[in-house]
């Protein structure tokens, strides 16, 4: 989990220094820096561990601005506007409450940059040189070498301790047995193609206890689990997309709905869109031990943005009770959205838990809105009291609705013969 994430020059983000809670909401108007600041967090979830050598432990690792997670174009495009070529883009954050990082890139020469880490636990960490190479057939790619590192970083950007689903969400394929034939396909990717691979690899296989119900029950217990399979049929009934689900002999995954059998390219874009979603969330192990010998685990994080598209408002609503869900069942998530309907139900679920002196749900929420001004983003916590009210309610927040109310009045009024 990342209990705090700071960054500066990157992209419309100035400066910015956030603590982050288990469910951590980013809306605002388009173009606010709300992605620009999850994507910050995905950057360095795009290092990747080349291999290693015997004896002295050398890697390489390469850094993409265009990879699997985000495509953030030529280095030049990430670094603020504002900043001078002897500025650089610096990272701030700590890891669980516990594991602090630091690291900068810097300008070194052109087409090179210089990565900088300063402290992790209150280690020095040595420095070294990230360069990149332009190429017309290849996206631009910066490489780096330096010395293996004890808890290194990218051990708490893996795959099984953080996973992104990006906007933009294709219909899961389904699976290619001769593509996937001796490949472990475990986490859903960015655009969620691999769902189906995924769910047939695991779907018997036990996950974290996560039902709906945890909301109302107010607790949680860590010695449950259940089948995938079974976990997803529970929460594919509360958005009513299906009656049940199962997964049959030949391990296609079917829908049943008012007593007929239907298979994913026989339903609407619901099913389709909602699937990676759940499986990218209830996938997730809600501890994951990064260092054995020292007992180092860490909680999961998972960044989704607009998951509300494609969706009925009901849906939209109730995606807010699977955030909380996950976020009860210590799976960190960190949203974007313009869903007023998810907003207005986690305003419910706050108020309600208020109302019983409860703040168990409070605790584990928190609402940002994102605006710009003069190029710069800036971010501001919304507070929601016991009554599900808002104190101080930002220019922009979900208002369009009072507008076009107001406007209609106004026209009504204008035609009155008084």
């Amino acid at each position: 989990m990342i209990s705090k994430w700071g960054v500066t020059n990157f992209k419309s983000i100035r400066e910015a220094n956030l603590d982050l809670a288990p469910l951590t909401i980013f809306t605002g108007t388009n173009s606010s820096g709300k992605s620009s600041f999850l994507d910050s967090i995905a950057i360095a979830a795009q290092f990747h561990n080349e291999g290693e050598e015997e004896g002295p432990k050398k890697h390489e690792i390469k850094f993409k601005p265009n990879n699997d997670l985000v495509q953030l174009g030529e280095v030049r495009d990430i670094f603020h506007y504002n900043a001078s070529k002897h500025e650089s883009i610096d990272f701030d954050f700590i890891m669980d409450y516990n594991y602090h990082f630091k690291f900068s890139l810097m300008p070194y020469k052109p087409n090179t940059l210089i990565m900088e880490t300063d402290t992790m636990r209150k280690k020095n960490i040595e420095g070294f040189v990230i360069e990149q190479y332009e190429d017309p057939e290849m996206d631009h790619e910066i490489e780096l070498e330096r010395d293996d590192i004890e808890g290194r970083l990218y051990n708490y950007f893996s795959p099984s301790v953080f996973q992104y689903l990006g906007p933009f969400r294709n219909p899961p394929l389904l699976p290619n047995k001769k593509e996937f034939d001796g490949k472990d396909v475990l986490y859903v990717n960015s655009d969620g193609s691999n769902t189906f691979a995924v769910l047939n690899k695991l779907y018997n296989e036990d996950v974290p206890y996560c039902f709906p119900d945890i909301i109302e029950k107010r607790e949680y217990d860590k010695k449950k689990s259940y089948t995938l399979i079974h976990t997803l049929d529970r929460w594919l009934k509360y958005f009513e997309l299906c009656d049940t689900c199962k997964v049959d002999d030949n391990g296609v995954l079917k829908f049943y709905i008012d007593g007929k059998i239907y298979t994913l390219p026989q339903l609407g874009s619901g099913v389709s869109q909602i699937l990676p979603i759940l499986v990218m969330c209830l996938t997730a192990q809600n501890q994951i031990t990064i260092n054995t010998a020292k007992k180092i685990s860490v909680y999961p994080t998972i960044i989704i943005k607009e998951p509300e598209s494609h969706f009925h408002p009901k849906v939209q609503s109730r995606l807010a009770d699977l955030f909380i869900a996950m976020a009860l069942s210590g799976r960190q998530c960190l949203i974007e959205t313009h869903s007023e309907y998810l907003i207005y139900m986690l305003r419910y679920h706050i108020s309600q838990s208020l109302l019983r002196n409860d703040k168990s749900i409070q605790n584990v929420i928190k609402i940002l809105y994102t605006e710009k001004n003069e190029g710069k983003t800036n971010f501001h916590e919304i507070k929601v009291n016991r009554y599900g009210e808002i104190s101080a309610w930002p220019d922009g927040f979900f208002d369009e609705r009072q507008k076009m109310s107001d406007m209609m009045l106004e026209g009504i009024i204008s035609e009155i013969d008084i």
